[in-house]
């Protein structure tokens, strides 16, 4: 019963705030995305950027929302103890979807077609010398149908590794 009450709160929380309760996930199976980071170890301060490609897999074209990497992505990021590094004000932001945007469009990838961006993970995250491990979640990916938009289709990265020296 008290379940029933917290989740019946949270969605007048919700609502009341103007906030529509997030949708559940599934993976996707008509997107493919790749992360690469070179160098692979990189000098204090120096940027560490992260190139993402997505690829359409199926057979028809797949619409996407394209912004920036910055709105489009979730990003994680963990050093070699498993625990996540600081984030910077916009890494924060990114968090809580409170990004902003000067463009956003509507990309149609026709099959075997790719979109790629560039993130610059210090802007994300506050790294200090160490090994890192990353992985990134795209969302914004519209539904093979209308009645399917019930469900957030997202398509995850392979995770990679890399190094920040003194």
């Amino acid at each position: 019963m008290r379940t029933v009450a917290l989740i019946a709160l949270t969605l007048i929380g919700s609502v009341a705030y103007g906030q529509a309760p997030p949708k559940p996930e599934a993976q996707s199976t008509r997107l493919a995305l790749e992360a690469v980071i070179r160098p692979g170890a990189v000098k204090s301060g120096d940027p560490v950027f992260v190139e993402l490609t997505v690829k359409n897999v199926s057979r028809s074209s797949v619409r996407l929302e394209d912004a920036s990497a910055y709105v489009d992505y979730r990003v994680f990021v963990t050093n070699a103890a498993g625990t996540e590094p600081p984030r910077t004000s916009l890494g924060e932001r990114m968090r809580n979807g409170e990004v902003g945007w000067l463009k956003n469009t509507q990309v149609d990838l026709r099959p075997g077609e790719v979109l790629a961006t560039t993130m610059e993970l210090g802007k994300v995250f506050v790294l200090a010398p160490g090994t890192y491990s990353a992985r990134f979640v795209r969302g914004r990916v519209w539904a093979e149908k209308a009645a399917d938009n019930q469900v957030a289709e997202v398509v995850s990265s392979n995770v990679v590794v890399f190094s920040v020296t003194p």
